[in-house]
């Protein structure tokens, strides 16, 4: 499907971006502000959500279901993908060090991230391993619908599974969850 995309000039507070993302926000997409009223600014500001899509990902579809406020793709605006925020992150001196062993970062105990990111936690970060186990403990404890991150399988059956095959081959394995809602 084709998108419009515009500039929002004489922005004022957003409200026709705002109309426009409610009428279609798969079709419309608002590239940028122009709005010179320093109170109007500061509204666009809080209503207008920076979300870090890549250019790719927004150009095969990928658009934020967030129903709070406006995303804006200023990373698909640049045409950056992983590898330019990459670059970005080094020469400015940012990069996340947590990617010297996981591929993709987010919150540590997602239920949607693969096995072999479970074991990157599990095998380098000991502490918020523990941790996804408390949140399990505490889950079962509660009653709660879902006491697992995988399902039907456990972190300490995770845990059991990596002290046996400390070297795992991932290749193949976890397919089915290796789209994390992250990427």
């Amino acid at each position: 499907m084709q998108k419009i995309h515009h500039l929002d000039l004489f922005s004022g507070i957003g409200g026709f971006a705002l109309g426009l993302q409610m009428a279609d926000k798969d079709f419309y997409q608002t590239i940028s502000f122009c709005e010179i009223n320093a109170y109007c600014a500061e509204v666009l500001e809080k209503n207008f959500i920076l979300i870090g899509y890549t250019y790719n990902e927004v150009e095969n579809g990928r658009i934020s279901s967030l129903d709070y406020g406006i995303a804006k793709y200023p990373l698909h605006q640049w045409q950056w993908n992983e590898r330019e925020v990459e670059n970005y992150l080094k020469d400015k001196g940012i990069a996340n060090p947590l990617y010297q062993h996981f591929e993709r970062t987010g919150c540590f105990c997602c239920p949607k991230q693969s096995k072999k990111s479970l074991y990157t936690l599990y095998r380098f970060y000991p502490k918020e391993w523990e941790k996804c186990k408390e949140l399990e403990a505490k889950a079962k404890e509660l009653g709660c619908l879902n006491t697992t991150f995988k399902p039907n399988l456990s972190c300490v059956e995770l845990e059991v599974q990596f002290k046996r095959n400390p070297t795992m081959d991932f290749t193949s394995a976890y397919t089915e969850d290796m789209v994390c809602f992250c990427k």
